[in-house]
């Protein structure tokens, strides 16, 4: 197929040494001829620029490159550990797909819609690898064009943590878990600023948590203690017998096996959070036989929790929510906050204020 007819525009279509080239011959071209000359014009510019390419490398030896200039990034301050970390993991999904030991001016869009993955966030980290590998290869020459590679789309959480569940969670939640909860559900913070936390960083006099390192510069802040917390904390500390290194020190759980940077990981969590499910399932089977666990319920569901009680109790007050989320950009924050359907009651009060109630007409 080299021009086609879509809709009232033609389209050109052609495909050159793996490579596809496609588009729009333009609101000015109005007949068959005309979108074949475009064409014709569109396979020189490209055939031209085919000789200035070399032999594009297979994606695994690019790749090998890609990654040593992250970790080069990150050591001089360039970029921030979480996105080498997500690099660097989609890097690691896209070593099994079909398409980690093909030249890479041979993948095309369609080759990157039909990769699957565990997961879409985890796949959006493996698709953003790969697209920022084949424009790199596209700025130096081994590709004519990087093609566009659409993401996983991000399902949003929208289940909370209810007061009723709440409760069962702390009841059958083992330590570092029970604590970990409590201070996700008090101060939104996420799963790896928690574990992440020293004794140094609690700041017992100012009733703080500092936050020295995050997912953005943003992220850096300081969040409140609640009274729970303190508590929590304290036992801890006891348990510990040291207010020094980490607050949630790795203990190496059956296997005996340490976690090289120290302190307890946040898959070590997702572990105990399934763990700890199964018991409060058993026990909602017996207390709560009407309820359901939610669906989509996870420990990061923490976070949204308590963001969305601290914007009820601060009237909704969008910077305080934004400040104490630690985030950059207010419509991110409004996908942490899920507030309630109440326009019934609302409109309600309404209706009241206007007057005497309307009478069906018979």
């Amino acid at each position: 197929m080299a021009v086609y007819l879509r809709g009232s525009h033609w389209h050109y279509d052609f495909s050159l040494r793996g490579q596809r080239f496609r588009g729009s011959c333009g609101d000015g071209c109005k007949t068959k001829t005309h979108a074949k000359q475009i064409e014709s014009k569109k396979r020189g510019d490209a055939s031209v620029r085919a000789i200035t390419c070399t032999k594009a490398p297979v994606l695994s030896a690019f790749a090998k490159g890609f990654k040593e200039s992250i970790i080069e990034a990150h050591e001089a301050g360039h970029k921030a550990l979480n996105t080498k970390n997500r690099y660097l993991y989609g890097l690691k999904l896209l070593a099994k797909t079909p398409i980690w030991n093909r030249p890479i001016d041979q993948i095309t869009r369609e080759d990157a819609q039909r990769l699957s993955f565990p997961g879409h966030a985890s796949g959006n980290n493996a698709l953003k690898a790969l697209r920022r590998m084949l424009h790199l290869a596209e700025e130096r020459g081994l590709i004519l064009r990087a093609p566009k590679i659409k993401l996983f789309e991000d399902h949003q959480r929208e289940d909370l943590v209810e007061p009723w569940l709440e409760e069962l969670i702390l009841e059958h939640a083992t330590e570092p878990l029970r604590a970990v909860v409590i201070i996700m559900l008090d101060s939104f913070m996420r799963p790896f600023e928690v574990v992440g936390m020293k004794w140094e960083d609690v700041l017992w006099d100012k009733g703080l948590i500092r936050i020295p390192k995050s997912k953005t510069p943003k992220g850096k802040r300081h969040v409140g203690m609640t009274g729970r917390m303190c508590f929590e904390l304290r036992l801890l500390s006891s348990d510990s017998g040291s207010l020094v290194g980490w607050v949630f020190p790795s203990t190496g759980g059956k296997s005996g096996r340490k976690s090289k940077c120290g302190h307890t990981l946040p898959s070590s969590l997702d572990k105990m959070w399934r763990t700890m499910k199964v018991k409060v399932l058993r026990s909602m089977a017996q207390r709560y036989p009407d309820k359901r666990w939610p669906e989509g319920l996870v420990l990061y569901s923490c976070r949204h929790t308590g963001a969305t009680n601290y914007s009820e109790a601060v009237g909704q007050n969008q910077y305080k929510v934004q400040k104490a989320l630690g985030h950059a950009d207010p419509r991110t924050t409004g996908r942490y906050v899920h507030m309630k359907v109440d326009s019934g009651a609302v409109m309600d009060t309404v209706n009241a204020k206007k007057g005497p109630k309307l009478v069906k007409a018979s």
